[in-house]
C-alpha cells in the first residue's frame, strides 16, 4: 500500500502503467483510509492487454482513475474503471500470513459470452503482481529479524502504511490506559 516499492518490485508489471507518484490520503477519520490516482487504462490489466468496457455509470473521478481503499486492519480494495478487486491478509503468527484475493465485475460484464476468456487477462495480472509482493514481504520479514534492524521514519510515499500504524497504536494505547 505504498508507491516506492512499485518501480523495483513490480518493474515488469505494474510499473509499466503511468500513475500519480504521491497521491493524497483520503478518509483518515474512520475505519478506513485510501488513495486516489488518476490514469489512463485499467489498473487491473497489464499494459497492452484489452479488457472489458468501462462501467458506464461511473462519473467524475471514479471514471478517470482508481481508488485504493484500506479497510482496517487487513482488507484492501481497488476500484477502477472496469472492475474492483480486493486483497485480505490474515495473520497466522508473528512471521506468517494468508493472503486471499478476489474480484467483482458488473453483472452485464459477467454475462458476456466472452467473459471467461477476457477475465483471464485480469487474473494473469494479479497472478504476477501478488507473488512479486510476497517475495519482497518475505525479504522484509528476514530484515526485521536481523539484530541490526531498528525502526525508522515513514517515507512521504507510504501514507497508508503510516495511517495503519497509527490505527494500531490508537488501539494499543487505548487498551493500556
Amino acid at each position: 500500500m505504498e508507491s516506492y516499492h512499485v518501480p523495483t518490485v513490480h518493474a515488469k508489471t505494474i510499473q509499466l502503467q503511468r500513475r500519480d507518484i504521491n497521491p493524497p490520503l483520503h478518509g483518515e477519520r474512520g475505519q478506513w483510509c485510501g488513495l486516489y490516482t488518476r490514469h489512463q487504462g485499467s489498473r487491473a490489466l497489464e499494459v497492452g492487454d484489452m479488457g472489458f468496457p468501462y462501467i458506464g455509470s461511473l462519473a467524475d473521478d471514479a471514471a478517470a482513475g482508481t481508488y485504493y481503499i484500506l479497510i482496517y486492519p487487513t482488507t484492501m480494495l481497488a476500484l477502477t474503471y472496469d472492475c474492483m478487486w480486493w486483497l485480505e491478509v490474515y495473520p497466522r503468527g508473528p512471521e506468517r500470513c494468508l493472503v486471499r484475493s478476489g474480484a467483482c465485475f458488473p453483472k452485464s460484464t459477467a454475462e458476456r459470452p466472452d467473459f471467461e476468456d477476457v477475465v483471464q487477462r485480469y487474473y494473469k495480472r494479479w497472478d504476477k503482481s501478488i507473488p512479486e509482493d510476497n517475495v519482497v514481504s518475505e525479504l522484509q520479514q528476514q530484515g526485521l529479524n536481523s539484530p541490526f534492524a531498528h525502526a525508522g521514519r515513514f517515507s512521504r510515499m507510504e501514507p497508508l502504511v503510516h495511517s495503519l500504524a497509527n490505527w494500531v497504536l490508537d488501539r494499543v494505547e487505548t487498551r493500556g490506559a
